[in-house]
Protein backbone atom coordinates (compact mmCIF):
# COMPACT_ATOMS: atom_id res chain seq x y z
CA UNK A 1 0.00 0.00 0.00
CA UNK A 2 2.82 2.42 0.90
CA UNK A 3 4.95 1.73 -2.06
CA UNK A 4 2.17 2.36 -4.43
CA UNK A 5 1.36 5.67 -2.82
CA UNK A 6 5.04 6.63 -2.91
CA UNK A 7 4.92 4.82 -6.62
CA UNK A 8 1.78 7.64 -7.23
CA UNK A 9 3.93 10.63 -6.16
CA UNK A 10 6.95 9.92 -7.75
CA UNK A 11 4.35 9.67 -10.98
CA UNK A 12 2.85 13.02 -9.96
CA UNK A 13 6.19 14.87 -9.30
CA UNK A 14 7.58 13.83 -12.56
CA UNK A 15 4.83 14.93 -14.46
CA UNK A 16 5.26 18.37 -12.56
CA UNK A 17 8.63 18.67 -13.28
CA UNK A 18 7.71 17.80 -17.27
CA UNK A 19 5.65 20.40 -17.39
CA UNK A 20 8.51 22.62 -15.79
CA UNK A 21 10.84 22.15 -18.19
CA UNK A 22 8.27 22.66 -21.36
CA UNK A 23 7.31 26.03 -19.63
CA UNK A 24 10.58 27.25 -19.20
CA UNK A 25 11.57 25.83 -23.16
CA UNK A 26 8.90 27.50 -24.13
CA UNK A 27 9.02 31.10 -22.29
CA UNK A 28 12.83 31.21 -22.93
CA UNK A 29 12.34 31.09 -26.59
CA UNK A 30 9.81 33.70 -26.09
CA UNK A 31 12.01 35.75 -24.31
CA UNK A 32 14.85 35.65 -26.56
CA UNK A 33 12.41 36.55 -29.33
CA UNK A 34 11.34 39.46 -27.15
CA UNK A 35 14.87 40.64 -26.71
CA UNK A 36 15.28 40.32 -30.53
CA UNK A 37 11.78 42.51 -30.66
CA UNK A 38 12.63 44.77 -28.65
CA UNK A 39 16.27 45.46 -30.36
CA UNK A 40 13.88 45.75 -33.79
CA UNK A 41 11.64 47.88 -32.11
CA UNK A 42 8.98 45.40 -33.46
CA UNK A 43 5.83 46.32 -31.77
CA UNK A 44 3.94 43.91 -33.85
CA UNK A 45 5.47 40.80 -32.47
CA UNK A 46 5.32 42.14 -28.53
CA UNK A 47 1.76 43.30 -28.89
CA UNK A 48 0.98 39.27 -30.24
CA UNK A 49 2.84 37.86 -27.53
CA UNK A 50 1.40 40.13 -24.69
CA UNK A 51 -0.97 39.47 -22.40
CA UNK A 52 -3.74 42.15 -21.31
CA UNK A 53 -1.36 43.64 -18.87
CA UNK A 54 1.15 45.00 -21.29
CA UNK A 55 0.72 47.59 -23.93
CA UNK A 56 2.99 49.11 -26.31
CA UNK A 57 3.27 52.57 -26.81
CA UNK A 58 5.21 52.84 -30.22
CA UNK A 59 4.90 56.55 -30.70
CA UNK A 60 7.23 56.69 -27.81
CA UNK A 61 9.14 53.51 -27.85
CA UNK A 62 7.64 52.13 -24.11
CA UNK A 63 6.32 49.03 -23.20
CA UNK A 64 4.18 49.63 -19.93
CA UNK A 65 3.15 46.62 -17.82
CA UNK A 66 1.23 46.90 -14.50
CA UNK A 67 3.39 50.09 -12.37
CA UNK A 68 6.11 49.36 -14.93
CA UNK A 69 7.42 51.06 -18.02
CA UNK A 70 10.57 50.37 -19.86
CA UNK A 71 12.04 52.65 -22.77
CA UNK A 72 13.62 50.99 -25.41
CA UNK A 73 16.35 52.45 -26.13
CA UNK A 74 19.72 51.80 -28.92
CA UNK A 75 20.53 49.28 -26.49
CA UNK A 76 21.63 45.88 -28.86
CA UNK A 77 20.57 42.99 -26.81
CA UNK A 78 22.78 39.61 -27.66
CA UNK A 79 23.72 36.60 -26.65
CA UNK A 80 27.14 37.94 -25.35
CA UNK A 81 25.57 40.68 -22.61
CA UNK A 82 22.79 38.21 -21.21
CA UNK A 83 23.07 36.10 -18.60
CA UNK A 84 20.13 33.69 -17.40
CA UNK A 85 19.95 34.21 -14.11
CA UNK A 86 16.68 32.13 -12.45
CA UNK A 87 12.94 31.13 -12.83
CA UNK A 88 10.43 30.69 -10.77
CA UNK A 89 6.88 28.28 -11.82
CA UNK A 90 3.56 29.22 -9.64
CA UNK A 91 0.73 27.39 -11.03
CA UNK A 92 -0.06 29.08 -14.37
CA UNK A 93 2.19 31.47 -13.94
CA UNK A 94 6.46 32.02 -14.64
CA UNK A 95 9.09 34.31 -14.01
CA UNK A 96 12.44 34.52 -16.02
CA UNK A 97 15.01 36.35 -14.55
CA UNK A 98 17.99 37.36 -16.98
CA UNK A 99 21.20 40.13 -15.91
CA UNK A 100 22.26 41.94 -18.80
CA UNK A 101 26.25 43.24 -18.84
CA UNK A 102 27.65 46.19 -19.99
CA UNK A 103 30.67 47.74 -19.55
CA UNK A 104 29.86 50.19 -16.29
CA UNK A 105 28.27 46.95 -14.52
CA UNK A 106 25.16 45.25 -15.10
CA UNK A 107 21.21 45.23 -14.24
CA UNK A 108 18.59 43.14 -14.26
CA UNK A 109 15.32 42.09 -16.30
CA UNK A 110 12.35 39.83 -15.35
CA UNK A 111 9.55 38.35 -17.30
CA UNK A 112 6.56 37.26 -16.30
CA UNK A 113 4.60 34.84 -18.21
CA UNK A 114 0.86 34.13 -17.52
CA UNK A 115 -0.40 30.90 -19.58
CA UNK A 116 -3.67 31.74 -21.01
CA UNK A 117 -5.63 29.62 -23.58
CA UNK A 118 -2.79 26.73 -23.51
CA UNK A 119 -0.43 29.75 -24.53
CA UNK A 120 2.66 31.37 -22.75
CA UNK A 121 2.21 35.08 -22.68
CA UNK A 122 4.43 38.25 -21.67
CA UNK A 123 2.71 39.58 -18.37
CA UNK A 124 5.03 42.33 -16.90
CA UNK A 125 8.81 42.86 -17.39
CA UNK A 126 10.58 44.57 -14.82
CA UNK A 127 13.75 46.23 -15.61
CA UNK A 128 16.04 47.07 -12.03
CA UNK A 129 18.87 49.21 -12.92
Amino acid sequence: MLNEQMKNELSELEKKIGEEKEALRTTMNVAFDLFTAINNKDFDYITSISSSNVQVNEEESIIYSNDNSYKIDHMNYTLEILEYRYHHMENEKLTIGFAIYFSEGHYTINFGFIKYNGQWLLDYLVFDV
